[in-house]
């Protein structure tokens, strides 16, 4: 789309349609040249002329405006521009978790195997080579440690090859390449296999090895990812349930739609949980069938039943996110059903979530004893705060040893995503810059009449256009602002008797001050001569007759 103004805001692109608004990227200007983007909702036409929804929608975005969080996406304004609503709010470069996880489960998926007898790696490699998985192979340790190109989700390796608790090649490897899941160890190795990166697998039994790695690749992410997203959304959250007001009051703010799509990533690993503020007016509406509007299959027990929630319902979705990233699956849908509604949310309220380490094997036990607790039926068997989530999750990071770098979270998405594609999650080759019209195309003003007083001459009309349109920048005509002329170093003509005038006054100024010193000086010299000659004549010296004696 070509930039066209709404409001104060330019619109540069769209970046996506909702179920209740359109996204665009959108800069707003301001003095000298100043600029800053943005991303615009504007809330789509038959939501708008329901006055009702609107007016909730507003409400709840200027309740959102109070929250100032590294993990929350920023609400800098609400309003009406026409008849169209809208809230603009931060913009992060990056995309969802939602399309991260539909984009890497197109990719194909790579598995390492290392073993120094070739009839195992050809063995291996032709029972787990499938359509959408490739096999490379290694014979010793040196050879796979200087693969540099492209991805390794599986590795498999004989332990033989291996050396202490910490090896260097499974160092290397894991810092390397931030999409690899696990690693399998072929054979009993004393001390392995009990982490969250590594475990052990019998050899040569080639059928336990090719199902073991058909579960370790159900995940999407690995599970140091999903921990650090989970974690970041944990504390959004928490930040956010106990805000207050300007005046001290509490907000008492539930998000009430935490899903992939509202839990975003930059292309620079940054998380930030976004839609504070429309949850609440998106879930409470129904379409003309009675089925709820939102993502129902986030929804906790108490939502889907209509009764009021807390913040609690959010740490329940927030289970559901955290059980789907780390097992690949949701757990309240049926392998290869449908995702039907009323199905889904009847397990929501009903039936209970398959166990992590049932679904992936070596799942920290920990981690699925946070999610267990997490996605409880009862409220009250849930943690009571999102701030206690975190601290569970961040005990099971330590136990595990994980990495949570924003680094690795930005090398998973450079693993996804093209570069092309990151490009065009930022705003570079979406800019705008202002242009004079012809002025032959302007037409002329009115004559004044000679007696009045010429009204100030107004600028010439602007537009908007893209940067690609542009060849080259029109020449300025204009005096130039005085802060580019500082920045560009330039010495207009009439400074320098400025910097003469400077110069007089200060030269003046330097001479006063030092007669006004001299005649303080001479002033205070003279003072105390007359205050000697004061005490001289009250005592007279012995002998000496002055003419008052005589």
């Amino acid at each position: 789309m070509r930039a066209k103004r709404f409001g104060q805001y330019t619109l540069l692109r769209k970046i996506a349609t909702g179920g209740t608004a359109d996204i665009f990227l959108a800069r707003r200007h301001g003095v000298d040249g100043f600029a800053r983007h943005l991303a615009i909702k504007r809330i789509l036409p038959h939501l708008a002329n329901d006055p009702d929804f609107v007016q909730l929608l507003l409400d709840e975005a200027r309740l959102a405006a109070h929250l100032h969080h590294g993990h929350i996406i920023e609400t800098h304004e609400v309003g009406l521009e026409g008849d169209a609503a809208y809230i603009a709010m931060e913009y992060l470069p990056g995309t969802d978790v939602g399309r991260l996880l539909k984009k890497a489960s197109t990719r194909r998926r790579r598995v390492l195997v290392v073993h120094p007898d070739e009839a195992v790696r050809v063995e291996l490699s032709a029972a787990l080579s499938t359509q959408t998985l490739d096999v490379i192979t290694a014979a010793d340790r040196e050879t796979a440690g200087a693969l540099r190109s492209g991805p390794i989700d599986l590795l498999v390796v004989d332990g033989n090859l291996l050396g202490p608790i910490r090896d260097p090649l499974l160092d290397r490897l894991q810092s390397r390449h931030p999409e690899l899941l696990r690693t399998i160890i072929l054979g009993e190795v004393e001390g392995r296999g009990v982490g969250a990166y590594a475990l052990t697998a019998p050899e040569p039994d080639v059928d336990v090895v090719t199902e073991m790695a058909g579960q370790l690749l159900r995940p999407i992410m690995p599970l140091e990812l999903a921990m650090q997203v989970v974690r970041a959304v944990a504390d959004g959250l928490d930040y956010a349930h106990k805000a207050a007001d300007f005046d001290g009051n509490p907000l008492k703010l539930v998000h009430r739609d935490v899903n992939p799509s509202n839990v975003l990533i930059s292309v620079n690993g940054m998380v930030k949980i976004v839609d504070f503020g429309i949850a609440r007016a998106t879930t409470a509406r129904r379409d003309d069938s009675g089925n709820f509007v939102g993502t129902f299959r986030y929804m906790s027990p108490e939502q889907s039943r209509g009764k009021a929630v807390d913040a609690r319902s959010d740490i329940f979705s927030l289970g559901v996110l955290l059980h789907e990233l780390v097992s690949g699956v949701h757990p309240f849908i049926e392998p290869g059903s449908d995702g039907n509604q009323f199905a889904v949310m009847r397990a929501i309220r009903e039936d209970d979530p398959p166990l992590l380490g049932d679904l992936v094997p070596g799942a920290p036990t920990t981690l699925a004893e946070i999610a267990c607790k997490a996605m409880a039926k009862n409220p009250d068997d849930r943690y009571a705060t999102a701030g206690q989530m975190v601290e569970a999750l961040e005990d099971a990071v330590r136990r595990e040893g994980f990495n949570l770098s924003p680094r690795r979270l930005e090398g998973f998405m450079r693993v996804v995503f093209e570069a092309s594609e990151l490009e065009d999650f930022g705003v570079t080759g979406t800019g705008t810059q202002i242009r004079a019209l012809d002025p032959s195309s302007i037409p002329a003003p009115a004559m004044a009449p000679a007696a009045e007083t010429a009204a100030p001459a107004r600028p010439p009309a602007e537009v908007e256009i893209d940067l690609s349109d542009v060849q080259a920048e029109a020449p300025r005509t204009a005096r130039r602002h005085p802060l580019e002329e500082r920045q560009a170093g330039n010495t207009r003509p009439e400074d320098a008797p400025h910097r003469t005038n400077v110069s007089s006054r200060i030269f003046m100024r330097g001479l006063v001050a030092i007669c006004v010193i001299a005649g303080l000086a001479m002033a205070g010299w003279y003072l105390y001569g007359q205050t000697t000659d004061e005490k001289s004549d009250e005592n007279p010296v012995d002998g000496v007759l002055t003419p008052k004696d005589e």
